[in-house]
């Protein structure tokens, strides 16, 4: 009996990794990635991304339809920023430039704060990358700025809690034309996918400075 339950134990696995699949290249949107065979709606396997300079953007892995294992995120010159384990729900690596590692960020402890050098910034999964494409695509040049041919940025501030969560959202340095209204609207409806700040082992609470750049053939950003 327990030969056979060992036996059972050892097949099982190897079924559900042998899960036929086949590759699909989707030349569109640049992903290529593997579906089952025996259901094309199903994801199962390796997943790339690529940018329009055919560089490497994204790496991951699904299993049964749902993301797994680790995610690989790739900045615009085909350099890894960030990798995110699915199971663990955090960053295992990051990169950041000079300028960042010695950031100072706002702390915020009930009705105090303090200005402090964090262990790990707050982060959006993906990557700085993945966060201005969030933007980008949900943002519209407002039509009173278009009449007007009106350009120039837009600061951001708004809090990053110990869970992950956006909110207090207010302009440090108002552009008008209808600009600030449409970044907080597009920063207020971003998904869920940041991860708090770390000062000494634990999260916090922290305020995070979002620049948009606004021309009339390029809308751009930046933060901290």
């Amino acid at each position: 009996m327990k030969k056979l339950f060992l036996l059972i134990f050892l097949i099982i696995p190897l079924i559900l990794a042998g899960q036929k699949t086949k590759l699909v290249k989707d030349e569109a949107n640049k992903e290529e990635y593997f579906v089952l065979k025996s259901d094309p709606s199903v994801m199962h396997g390796e997943y790339k991304k690529f940018s329009s300079k055919g560089k490497l953007e994204i790496l991951g892995y699904f299993k049964d339809g749902r993301e797994d294992s680790t995610w690989s995120f790739y900045d615009s010159e085909g350099e890894l920023e960030q990798v995110y384990d699915v199971q663990k729900k955090d960053v295992i690596f990051f990169r950041l430039n000079d300028n960042d590692k010695y950031r100072t960020y706002r702390m915020i402890t009930g009705s105090d704060t303090t200005n402090v050098i964090l262990d790990r910034p707050p982060l959006f999964i993906g990557g700085n990358g993945s966060l201005v494409q969030e933007v980008i695509k949900r943002i519209r040049y407002p039509e009173e700025a278009i009449n007007s041919g009106a350009k120039g940025r837009v600061y951001i501030s708004f809090v990053i809690d110990l869970d992950g969560n956006t909110r207090d959202f207010r302009v440090l340095k108002p552009l008008g034309y209808g600009f600030d209204e449409e970044v907080i609207r597009v920063l207020s409806q971003l998904p869920p996918n940041w991860l708090p700040g770390i000062y000494q082992g634990h999260p916090v609470a922290v305020e995070y400075i979002y620049t948009a750049t606004f021309n009339t053939s390029y809308i751009g950003a930046d933060n901290r």
